[in-house]
């Protein structure tokens, strides 16, 4: 994983595929532990901080553009395919259209389904799309907020305000102290924000060391029930530091890397295969274990093929698509659909609340 050109931290790659593959197995039931699938998005938020923070450190205004679209090909076109295939598969499935159904479809195309569509969840889900699958866009709607909070402060406001570390360390804290999703972002930032006012701490033998320390200590915090949200942020920023150590790129490791969010967004496609091959009469009666192998590898080709036919072709060439227009137009779009989600996202609030709690007027 690149911070600027000269500098390839390939530990991160295999971290990023291994998180993915650890959300996997919890979804699928062999971990039951949800926990544990929360950690591994932690660590993929305080990851993403950590790297998207270092490149808007180096960013200006002019360059803002490009990076909206680099942002809008990595992780856009992945999402909107995923959220399509989803789309199509509930209809197929006739799922009842109902009010809630268009609502989360409204939520997630908007990036704010972690505000407005996971709170409906637990009341709602045999309503969603599919009962729920893509329940986890709400991790990918927080980066894309980030994306977009995030350079209005590192890139556009004055240098002594918006790259202070007293801001960002004050943003973060607060966010702790509320326990809001997403904190680990922060926490992110606030590493890439130390790193390029204060030099490369993280490569220091002491640096690591601490790192280790904190990680041994929050898990064995964990272990002992202490309160998952005051720890995780923490130890997923520990954990993203530890692993920063320079290195050369390898092909294994760019391929890992690479097909870890097309695992991360389509593994419950592996999962519809695998239940479909189920129902054969040959496979009915297998062995669990079986079954599980069966969709992990369904799961990994899946994303394998998603990779090499569309993330790959697209980033190999991103310099050929870019123009400062088409960079414009993601810009807009991006901050006006966040911005009428949130609008539409509280009228849909208020006016269920109006119709679960009428107000009753007495007439005299």
């Amino acid at each position: 994983m690149n911070l600027n050109n000269k500098t390839y931290f390939p530990l991160l790659d295999w971290l990023r595929f291994f998180l993915a593959f650890i959300v996997l197995i919890v979804h699928m039931g062999i971990i039951e532990n949800e926990i544990i699938a929360s950690f591994a998005v932690e660590i993929f938020f305080a990851l993403s901080g950590w790297l998207i923070g270092s490149i808007l450190m180096k960013t200006n205004t002019s360059q803002l553009n490009r990076f909206y679209f680099n942002r809008a090909i990595r992780i856009w076109l992945p999402y909107f395919i995923s959220f399509v295939l989803i789309i199509v598969a509930s209809l197929l499935h006739k799922d009842e259209l109902t009010k809630v159904w268009f609502e989360v479809v409204f939520y997630k195309l908007t990036f704010v389904y972690n505000w407005f569509g996971t709170p409906m969840l637990a009341a709602h889900v045999n309503e969603f799309p599919l009962q729920g699958t893509g329940n986890h866009f709400w991790s990918v709607n927080i980066e894309e907020q980030f994306y977009l909070f995030a350079p209005l402060l590192l890139v556009l406001t004055n240098r002594r305000f918006g790259k202070s570390l007293i801001v960002w360390s004050f943003f973060g804290l607060l966010a702790y102290a509320f326990q809001m999703r997403g904190v680990s972002i922060i926490f992110g930032v606030i590493a890439s924000i130390v790193a390029s006012q204060y030099g490369n701490f993280y490569e220091k033998k002491m640096a690591k060391f601490v790192m280790f320390v904190i990680i041994f200590l929050s898990l064995f915090a964990f272990q002992q029930g202490n309160d998952y949200m005051l720890i995780a942020p923490w130890c997923a920023v520990a954990v993203v530091l530890f692993l920063a150590i320079e290195g050369k790129q390898g092909a294994i490791g760019k391929f890992a890397g690479g097909i870890s969010y097309e695992l991360y967004i389509n593994a419950w496609i592996g999962g519809f295969l695998a239940n479909a091959l189920f129902k054969l009469n040959q496979l009915q009666n297998i062995e669990i274990y079986y079954k599980q192998l069966i969709t992990i590898t369904l799961s990994i080709m899946v994303a394998t093929i998603l990779y090499y036919l569309i993330d790959k072709r697209i980033l190999d060439r991103r310099d050929e698509f870019f123009d400062e227009r088409k960079g414009y137009l993601v810009k807009q779009y991006a901050y006006y659909s966040l911005f009428v989600g949130i609008i539409v996202g509280i009228a849909f609030k208020f006016a269920c609340d109006a119709e679960t709690n009428p107000v009753t007027v007495a007439i005299r």
